[in-house]
């Protein structure tokens, strides 16, 4: 009988000991698939918060972009030499661009300024002085494929497209 309840005793000090073990590796276990799942949740929030403060900042660039553009179209002297053709007096005007706030304060990074005809074919082009894109090919060629196909009141629309340089 004694040894009946002594190995009762083994038996069930064994078994505590086992679920114990077990419960621990369970616990560790859980733990790091919660910690992974965290984590990778952690990770999707901020791709989501990049993908939407990037999308802000592209829009805000499309803004001033395109405020420069019309600031730069606006006058009267560059329609006259726009009307002209006057790729000489264009350009000139044209780099009075990079003279403006938004560009001397590092908010757009011009590099280059390309006017066109209503066919979207070059007419003038200025720059920053800078050998960063060749003077023979238009960067954005895929962009200006674009506009050539649009029609009517489309073609007023401002069309904007990150372009792939090197």
């Amino acid at each position: 009988m004694r040894v009946w309840r002594f190995s009762m005793r083994i038996s069930l000090g064994m078994t505590i000991i086992a679920m114990g073990l077990l419960g621990l590796g369970l616990a560790l276990a859980t733990g790091e698939i919660y910690r992974q799942e965290t984590l990778e949740n952690h990770r999707t929030s901020l791709v989501g918060m990049l993908k939407l403060k990037t999308h802000d900042l592209l829009k805000d660039l499309e803004a001033r972009s395109r405020d420069l553009g019309l600031t730069a179209q606006g006058s009267t002297e560059f329609q006259r030499a726009f009307d002209q053709r006057d790729e000489r007096t264009l350009a000139g005007l044209m780099e009075n661009q990079f003279h403006q706030y938004f560009v001397t304060a590092s908010v757009v990074n011009l590099q280059e300024l390309h006017a066109f005809d209503l066919d979207f074919n070059p007419i003038a082009i200025a720059d920053d002085g800078s050998p960063i894109f060749a003077k023979t090919n238009f960067v954005c060629s895929d962009l200006a494929a674009q506009a050539r196909q649009r029609q009517g009141p489309a073609r007023l629309r401002v069309l904007s497209e990150l372009c792939v340089v090197e």
